[in-house]
């Protein structure tokens, strides 16, 4: 398994950021690039605050013309199985692509923690993977929150290792 790790300043509250994730992500998905929809397909709240999404991604990446015909649109895309914490302090997700899921295993967390004496976030994100392609999709966190451009500091550390 290939692990990576991801760690980001937000100028938001934790709480504020852990919510654009997990409840704006249909609007703020497809102004990312090369995401066409993000659809939240089920959804349950739990009396505790705790929720479990799955979410919809459809893409459309530039595709080099040699895998015209083999990989198709419908093909593009992945189910994101997410376990949010009550205190929205964590989530525990797994992709299910559409294109060689049985190939690919890739999982992890994102966690939103306090930072910058308590104005913004850290948010860390983790991922463990095992296939023999990697693809990844970074986006800008301000996306979140419109007008805050420029409010992100993205790759304050970034590692990449097999485990």
């Amino acid at each position: 398994m290939k692990a990576f790790r991801c760690l980001v300043g937000v100028r938001h509250p934790p709480e504020r950021v852990a919510l654009g994730v997990r409840d704006w992500m249909a609007e703020v998905g497809p102004n990312l690039e090369n995401v066409d929809t993000v659809i939240t397909t089920a959804r349950l709240d739990r009396p505790d605050g705790a929720a479990s999404l799955v979410n919809e991604w459809r893409v459309t990446p530039a595709l080099p013309a040699a895998l015209d015909g083999v990989v198709t649109r419908d093909m593009l895309g992945w189910l994101d199985h997410a376990e949010w914490a009550a205190d929205l302090g964590a989530c525990k997700w797994r992709i299910e692509p559409f294109f060689m899921a049985e190939a690919i295993d890739c999982k992890g967390v994102t966690r939103f923690e306090s930072a910058m004496g308590g104005r913004g976030a850290r948010v860390t994100f983790e991922k463990r993977y095992r296939g023999k392609h990697t693809f990844t999709v970074f986006f800008d966190h301000s996306a979140l929150h419109p007008g805050a451009e420029g409010q992100a500091s993205a790759n304050a550390e970034i590692e990449s290792h097999r485990v």
